[in-house]
């Protein structure tokens, strides 16, 4: 079967230009942890840190000594990143009080208490639409405001314009919750991302860092150093889940296999 992404086309009759310009951009986001990318590096305040201009700060590195080390392994993916026109979203690491607290969701704030009753008052934490342009609703994994107009959604057209149906289908704080598991998931043991990165194998779990996340994974399950995206189990260029066409074949599941190589 095939996955395909598909971008904004038309947002809804009731959306104003300002979140449909918001909402493409979550679309094409990837959260990026801000450190030095080469193995071992200690550095992960911003002041020190450098991206690289390739591919617009997917990767930093705290010089150009650790860039140029690291180069033989970034070159691999970094034009393919450049050529995706991912927008990071860059976080940071607190861990002051033993835990990694990343944009303000410290390990153990998922499940979030229950919101609140009555109408949606919030603005919507994906594309920003306030209540006067959608109707909203609360997420039931993690509380958060997105907009609820799952019923302008076409069936079979894989938009991903509709904020509380992507996060829902598209997180792994949603799995997680819709799987019946407790706790925040990401310590959850059956939800963490397992891919370490490399060549042969997915790359960086795209349901766990893409913009419909209102956080991301921790950045201990991306070690330093390790890819971003996989490769074509057929040709061996580089692959981005999420991102691009991929397919599995009813034979073998588990093999990639980009738009090219596809039966």
């Amino acid at each position: 079967h095939h996955t395909t992404p598909r971008h904004a086309t038309s947002y809804g009759p009731l959306c104003a230009a300002k979140s449909r310009q918001q909402l493409e951009e979550r679309q094409m986001s990837i959260f990026v942890p801000l450190r030095c990318e080469f193995t071992g590096c200690q550095v992960i305040d911003a002041d020190q840190l450098k991206q690289c201009s390739r591919c617009s700060g997917c990767v930093f590195y705290c010089g150009a000594e650790h860039q140029r080390a690291d180069w033989h392994r970034h070159k691999i993916e970094c034009k393919h990143l450049k050529k995706l026109g991912m927008k990071p979203v860059h976080y940071t690491t607190d861990g002051s009080d033993g835990s990694e607290a990343q944009l303000g969701f410290p390990v153990g704030c998922f499940p979030g208490p229950p919101p609140p009753a009555g109408e949606v008052t919030d603005n919507c934490f994906i594309c920003g639409a306030g209540p006067d342009e959608v109707q909203l609703g609360y997420t039931r994994c993690c509380g958060m405001p997105a907009c609820d107009n799952e019923h302008e959604y076409q069936q079979g057209s894989f938009s991903r314009d509709f904020c509380l149906r992507s996060h829902d289908r598209y997180t792994t704080c949603a799995s997680h919750f819709n799987e019946g598991h407790t706790g925040d998931w990401r310590v959850c043991p059956s939800c963490t991302p397992q891919d370490g990165g490399a060549p042969d194998q997915a790359g960086r779990s795209w349901y766990s860092t893409n913009g419909f996340n209102i956080t991301p994974a921790l950045d201990h399950h991306f070690p330093q150093g390790s890819f971003i995206t996989g490769s074509c189990d057929g040709c061996s260029r580089r692959l981005a889940m999420g991102w691009e066409q991929v397919t599995y074949t009813p034979t073998t599941p588990t093999k990639r296999l980009c738009k090219s190589c596809s039966p």
